[in-house]
């Protein structure tokens, strides 16, 4: 038996999570990391409603635009902070 964070990392893989949407903090690093280590994708955001619009999001429509948006709008973010 693992720690808490690689149970629950486990169970959403088996329950066939592919990809999460979280706003990372030092609180959920070692959650983080145990779903890295189970290939779960983390999509990190800057605000909870903004995870929670984007899993909404993705669960409604279709995944590979939404990647492709997701890739989209980090690149502007990236780029509004030069």
């Amino acid at each position: 038996m693992g720690t808490a964070a690689e149970d629950v990392a486990k169970s959403l893989r088996i329950l066939g999570v592919r990809q999460v949407f979280t706003l990372c903090a030092d609180q959920t690093n070692g959650l983080l990391n145990a779903l890295a280590a189970e290939n779960i994708r983390i999509v990190g955001t800057r605000h909870e409603s903004a995870a929670v619009l984007m899993a909404d999001g993705w669960t409604r429509g279709d995944q590979a635009s939404w990647e492709k948006q997701i890739h989209q709008r980090n690149q502007l973010q990236n780029e509004y902070k030069r």
